[in-house]
């Protein structure tokens, strides 16, 4: 059986942070582009800002919404979570709306390591937004290196 964003919504209901919950369980827990909690992450309408965020980790009703997510996920998939590394992205993979994961390079030093960016475009190029900006209205084009691999990101 697959899980669903609706499904997730509905073990959360009642929950004030519901949506942040999801995004930050499956940013946790995915194995990449191709697994349903990817997918999930992808679909919730929620947008992370560094400067609001930075303590998810420790939030008690984010830890409360991501045990009754793990009971849900491990009853649908009958596995236990596991962590999967990241990997490099090929830019030719990458469209707009991605979640892709700052780190080794740090090319923009606004954002931290480790932290989730949502991919959009402006003007055309793909990128995501400074984490300086406060309101995500600047941008940070994306690039790729020799390989076809962004720049300072995984997934």
């Amino acid at each position: 059986m697959s899980l669903t964003l609706q499904d997730m919504r509905a073990a959360l209901k009642g929950q004030m942070r519901a949506e942040e919950a999801i995004f930050f369980f499956c940013l946790a827990w995915n194995s990449g582009a191709e697994s349903d909690l990817y997918r999930i992450m992808v679909a919730t309408e929620f947008h992370p800002r560094l400067h609001l965020q930075k303590q998810v980790e420790n939030d008690p009703e984010i830890l409360y919404c991501h045990e009754i997510l793990k009971d849900l996920y491990e009853k649908a998939s009958g596995i236990p979570l596991r962590e999967f590394p990241l990997r490099p992205v090929k830019f030719a993979d990458v469209k707009e709306n991605d979640v892709l994961v700052h780190g080794p390079g740090r090319p923009f030093v606004c954002l931290e390591a480790g932290w989730p960016c949502r991919v959009y475009k402006w003007h055309g190029d793909l990128g995501v937004a400074c984490a300086e900006d406060g309101h995500g209205s600047s941008f940070h084009p994306l690039k790729a290196d020799m390989n076809g691999n962004i720049v300072g990101f995984r997934w």
